[in-house]
């Protein structure tokens, strides 16, 4: 009888155990994935935007081709690295990885996004939400 309560017992605690531990990734992956994606989402978003109103219309072009084409390129190559950040999960590189990696990526997305600022500047648009 009392090796079978321990036993209960045991698998009960390794139980709350695991799903504690669980939770814990859970609420720390998704925190992070969504600031990350929401921030890459916008840059995407704008990117698509400036390369959209760019080819398609003369009204937002510069009248220089070469300036509407280098805006154009640098709006395709922010679009292009945006599709490469990446999050890699903590089981895979231990938690000191994970904040390696976070800090990386994170940069990252500042250079994308500051890149994007400045070929809006350049079409004479700002936004609040960079």
């Amino acid at each position: 009888m009392s090796s079978s309560c321990y036993q209960a017992g045991y698998r009960e605690g390794i139980t709350a155990g695991k799903e504690t531990s669980a939770q814990r990734g859970f609420d720390r992956g998704f925190a992070t994935g969504a600031m990350l994606g929401h921030d890459v989402g916008i840059a995407r978003g704008l990117s698509t935007a400036i390369i959209s109103c760019l080819t398609s219309t003369k009204s937002l072009c510069p009248d220089d081709l070469t300036e509407r084409e280098y805006l154009v390129s640098e709006a395709r190559d922010v679009l292009a690295q945006s599709s490469s950040i990446r999050i890699t999960p903590e089981w895979e590189v231990g938690e000191e990885g994970l904040e390696k990696g976070l800090d990386a990526e994170n940069k990252n997305v500042a250079v994308l996004k500051e890149r994007l600022g400045n070929v809006l500047c350049r079409l004479g648009i700002t936004l609040q939400v960079m």
